[in-house]
């Protein structure tokens, strides 16, 4: 009775392990498409913004495939019966599982660098815009047209070598026309320091809790794989002792035998005949 329900124990504990693969699959997959969103959005302005706030979102996207491999290695551990594999894989997991808290924690702190940490590479890419205006493809003609906004700052900005909106491009009309338009009704008044500050934060703030809910859901299966390793060692070690029996009990026999054997002439000589006794 005790081992039909060990047995039943190992199942449960088996399918459970093997529903956690498949959960973690799928947290890998999140992982993969919110990564390169996240990424993918960050690259339209990273020639403007030159820094590592891409970083997080970067790693969240490489996290994917790393989990898809420890799925692998979940899988084959359990199909496998290997208990070594499953304790490779509980520390791989903690691992990850760390690394993601710590990244999600960086994310955080990085939020807290802005809008500081875009003053000089706004200031400069500016400077170059300002004497290349006329490319109607330029990266701040595309910022300022999406993000609705114009200048470092505010509007001013342009007046610095100018006294009119002649010096303010097509891209800073709150109604956007074509760029051979040189007349707007109104502009955008808030400077795109500000809004793309606002998005760089609310990007980190998002890879954040993404990853702070990708190593929630990964942990949740460290009980299960650990519970599970115990029993394939309690198992194993049954069957073992199982096997050691038989084994030993014919050494055991062996050994009566051969002692039997060697006691046997000393027991002979020992009788003595009863015509030799008078």
């Amino acid at each position: 009775m005790p081992l039909m329900e060990s047995t039943t124990e190992l199942k449960f504990f088996k399918c459970l392990v093997y529903f956690y693969v498949i959960l973690l699959s799928l947290s890998g997959g999140l992982q993969i498409f919110f990564g390169a969103t996240f990424a993918w959005n960050h690259l339209s302005y990273s020639l403007v913004l030159a820094n590592n706030f891409w970083i997080p979102s970067t790693i969240l996207l490489c996290l994917g495939p790393v989990t898809y491999l420890l799925c692998w290695l979940g899988w084959n551990a359990v199909s496998k019966r290997n208990r070594n594999f499953l304790r490779i894989f509980t520390a791989l997991l903690v691992i990850l599982v760390c690394i993601q808290f710590g990244l999600s924690a960086w994310s955080l702190a990085l939020r807290e660098k802005l809008p500081g940490a875009s003053k000089y590479p706004l200031d400069s890419s500016f400077e170059d815009f300002k004497l290349n205006m006329g490319e109607h493809t330029h990266i701040w003609h595309k910022m300022q047209y999406e993000l609705q906004c114009c200048g470092v700052y505010e509007l001013t900005d342009y007046y610095r070598t100018g006294s009119s909106h002649s010096g303010v491009p097509w891209s800073c009309c709150s109604i956007p026309k074509q760029s051979e338009h040189t007349a707007c009704q109104s502009f955008h008044q808030r400077g795109c320091m500000h809004v793309l500050s606002d998005t760089i934060r609310e990007r980190l703030f998002h890879v954040s809790i993404v990853l702070i809910s990708a190593a929630i859901v990964q942990s949740m299966g460290l009980f299960c794989i650990i519970q599970l390793t115990i029993l394939l060692h309690d198992e194993d070690k049954k069957s073992n002792d199982q096997t050691d029996m038989p084994s030993t009990s014919n050494r055991s026999r062996e050994r009566r035998e051969r002692r039997n054997k060697e006691l046997l002439p000393l027991a002979q000589t020992s009788k003595v005949p009863d015509n030799q006794k008078y």
